[in-house]
């Protein structure tokens, strides 16, 4: 399960964002300025403020979704870590459809699911480890090999974190 970092924007891309609009303004401003009949110069100062602008308008826009994005990352890791632990399942136990809607629709198992998310990003703790999850379910049962499954799979990770 590989980790996704946000994208971090430079200060040499804003001066690219900055310099396209420049010239995009400049070249736009030579066939427009011809058409109204006014110089060049008259056309560009009161345009001259675009390229500031816009680039303003682009951090601001970037630094916002930067805020927004916070909590979209955390699902967005839940939700990899889910797709991760069905494959491993399905590749362990040679699960089918209608195995994984039985475990989808178990809310003592997507539980079991979130804790085990849990132990991944903030290790076992007396509350939350895989001894108590394995208890919720009856030996032998789906939900149990599963969790079996889950547990190993989580190690691995943990031990490559290392």
């Amino acid at each position: 399960m590989k980790k996704v970092r946000p994208k971090k924007y430079s200060v040499l891309y804003y001066v690219g964002v900055f310099l396209t609009v420049s010239v995009t303004l400049a070249i736009y401003g030579i066939f427009d300025h011809q058409r109204q009949g006014i110089s060049y110069f008259e056309w560009i100062v009161p345009h001259i403020y675009f390229p500031f602008f816009i680039t303003i308008i682009m951090i601001v826009f970037q630094r916002f979704r930067k805020k927004i994005d916070v909590g979209v990352e955390e699902d967005k890791e839940k939700h990899d870590f889910v797709l991760h632990m069905s494959e491993r399942v399905k590749q362990e136990l040679a699960f089918d459809l209608e195995d994984f809607r039985v475990l989808q629709q178990s809310d003592a198992f997507q539980k079991a699911l979130y804790d085990a998310y849990n132990i991944t990003i903030y290790g076992e703790s007396e509350m939350v480890n895989f001894s108590t999850i394995e208890t919720r379910f009856k030996e032998g049962s789906k939900e149990h090999l599963a969790i079996q499954i889950i547990r190993e799979e989580v190690q691995r990770l943990q031990q490559d974190k290392r």
